[in-house]
């Protein structure tokens, strides 16, 4: 009689334990289900990489509980650690409200992705091109459209600036957006792994600038700013002003064969620097002085700054401000939006002695009256590139007795962020 009971009382255990078994099973195959529906569909392939991973191209779905539902979104995969990234794109959300960023990329999500070898992903909204696909399809260059791509990348850099410098400032890095409400394309900045956080308590003669800079060689050799050549440790949003510059002098260029346009880029920036990069022997870090020497060897450049004159004079009056050897000469973010809106002029145009604008400076502290005596000592007056100048500078003093009157100074303060 024990025994049967004994046995009965296994049978019963076993029954249960199989019960639990199958129980659990099914538990697992639920959660199975549930995370293979939490996973996004994901491109193969990806359609961007830079120093710190891959981009790819995927879809939400309708299931994944953190996320937006059918949307297609971009995904980073990152090879490098991207904390920094992610830090500032966390600070942006957290303290900047949403009607003042909006010309910054949005974070939908981040987190890890496998086992043993972790690596960080982030999930954001997805674009369409950039800056620089746009400008491939351009045939041709107005002021009034080289002043509106200005504009866009200006308000993109203010927005930016609010909390952070972001030192990889370049039309790559720039992307229309289709914004849902509207319809309206806008452009917005991206990519924030060199970016650094800047303190919005801080004040006085240092608030613009940032604490040491870790992640100062994110910045391609062909838009960093003198100070980055210089080494400096500290820098300020000043250094992204600089690439604006570069940026627009870029897109001025687009017109010269892809070959040779980094080329001519470095010719001009070296006018504006004073000293040449060529990475050779002879001539590393090599300080240039404006004499007939150098304008012999930097005749065809000249023509080329000259023609743009010509053709961009409010434009390369900016220019030749935000590619400024010192930093707080340049405008700020605001500043350069202020001016491409027309409502502020710059504070060395309307300071000009006796309103003569030959006391323009072209390029580093080199003004127009000095150019045209090397022009014509080396040239003579009645040469092609003596004319040209001639006309730059008659078209400069008509703004200038036109402007002077009307505009208060554009701002180059760089903190102050109000309308």
């Amino acid at each position: 009689m024990k025994e049967k009971a004994k046995q009965k009382k296994e049978e019963k255990e076993e029954e249960e334990r199989r019960e639990k078994e199958k129980e659990q099973r099914a538990q697992r195959e639920r959660e199975e289900r549930e995370q293979r529906k939490e996973r996004i569909l994901m491109a193969k392939v990806p359609f961007g990489e830079g120093n710190y991973g891959e981009i790819f191209n995927a879809f939400t779905g309708n299931e994944v509980k953190k996320l937006p539902k059918n949307k297609c979104v971009v995904v980073k995969i990152c090879s490098r650690n991207s904390k920094n990234n992610i830090k500032v794109m966390e600070n942006l959300q957290k303290h900047v409200e949403k009607s003042k960023r909006k010309r910054i990329v949005e974070m939908i999500d981040y987190g890890e992705i496998g086992y043993f070898d972790k690596k960080q992903v982030i999930v954001m909204e997805r674009g369409d091109k950039s800056l620089s696909n746009e400008l491939e399809k351009l045939k041709e260059l107005d002021a009034e459209t080289l002043a509106k791509f200005g504009l866009d990348m200006a308000l993109a850099l203010r927005d930016f600036h609010q909390f952070a410098i972001h030192l990889d400032f370049k039309p790559d890095n720039l992307v229309y957006f289709t914004d849902e409400a509207s319809g309206q394309k806008i452009l917005k900045l991206i990519d924030f792994d060199g970016s650094h956080w800047i303190d919005p308590t801080k004040d006085g003669e240092h608030a613009d600038q940032t604490e040491e800079v870790e992640f100062g060689e994110v910045t391609p050799i062909r838009y960093k700013s003198p100070e980055q050549f210089r080494e400096e440790k500290l820098l300020s949003r000043k250094t992204d002003i600089w690439s604006f510059g570069v940026s627009l002098y870029e897109i001025m260029l687009l017109s010269k064969p892809k070959a040779i346009l980094h080329k001519i880029l470095q010719n001009v920036l070296s006018l504006y620097r004073g000293f040449t990069i060529i990475m050779d022997e002879e001539r590393i870090g090599k300080q240039i002085v404006y004499d007939e020497h150098w304008l012999r060897e930097y005749t065809h450049t000249i023509k080329d700054v000259l023609l743009f004159w010509d053709e961009y004079p409010r434009q390369m009056r900016l220019i030749t401000n935000v590619l400024q050897l010192k930093p707080d000469k340049r405008l700020s973010a605001k500043g350069i939006v202020q001016y491409l809106k027309g409502k502020c002029e710059l504070e060395e145009f309307l300071s000009l002695k006796g309103n003569d604008a030959r006391k323009i400076v072209i390029f580093n502290d080199l003004k127009m009256e000095k150019l045209k005596k090397l022009i014509s000592n080396l040239y003579g007056q009645e040469s092609n590139l003596y004319t040209m100048l001639k006309n730059v500078i008659k078209k400069q003093q008509k703004e200038l007795l036109a402007e002077k009157e009307k505009l208060e100074k554009c701002d180059t303060k760089g903190t102050n962020f109000d309308e």
